[in-house]
């Protein structure tokens, strides 16, 4: 939304709950709503008109598949480290990343199944937050008795395997 141009004909659909986040990035349409109730009026309005929405989730899943393809072999052997950390790390279990080539790939190649399962410091360049983000992230989920090392050190462990990796779980 912050461009600094817009590609030629691309029309802006903007909702957004603040009326004065409408006046410092104009929308040829604005709708001030909360994002949930303001996209579900949309969907209604649309369908009253005719239109039906395609199948959105196979045509984003076929997009990132095939970006997937396209990046996967450039960038080794990162993202076969995330490939195999996202194999042993359980559907619920999290991964934090660090300021490394490992952090920065996983930004997009380690698949998320849940939210707040991936913990990042974003762009601000935290060397060395990676450990005690995720002790204070594992923290924060009490009982789950999981928890993930940054990419950086390609370990993860889990108490419901059968045979984990050696780990501290204290």
């Amino acid at each position: 939304m912050r461009w600094n141009w817009r590609p030629p004909g691309l029309k802006l659909i903007r909702i957004d709950i603040d009326p004065a986040e409408m006046r410092r990035l104009p929308a040829d349409i604005g709708v001030v709503a909360d994002a949930d109730e303001g996209a579900r009026a949309l969907l209604d309005a649309l369908s009253k008109e005719g239109a039906t929405v395609s199948d959105r989730a196979g045509r984003l899943a076929e997009a990132k598949a095939a970006t997937n393809a396209a990046i996967h072999d450039r960038i080794q052997p990162q993202l076969a480290y995330l490939d195999v950390i996202r194999d042993v790390l359980p559907e619920d279990g999290f991964l934090v990343d660090e300021i490394s080539q490992m952090g920065f790939a996983s930004w997009y190649g380690f698949p998320v199944y849940r939210p707040r399962s991936f913990v990042t410091a974003g762009l601000q360049g935290t060397l060395g937050s990676g450990f005690p983000t995720r002790a204070r992230r594992q923290g924060g989920v009490p009982g789950t008795g999981r928890w993930s090392r940054s990419p950086a050190t390609a370990a993860s462990c889990s108490r419901r395997r059968s045979s984990p990796p050696p780990c501290n779980t204290a």
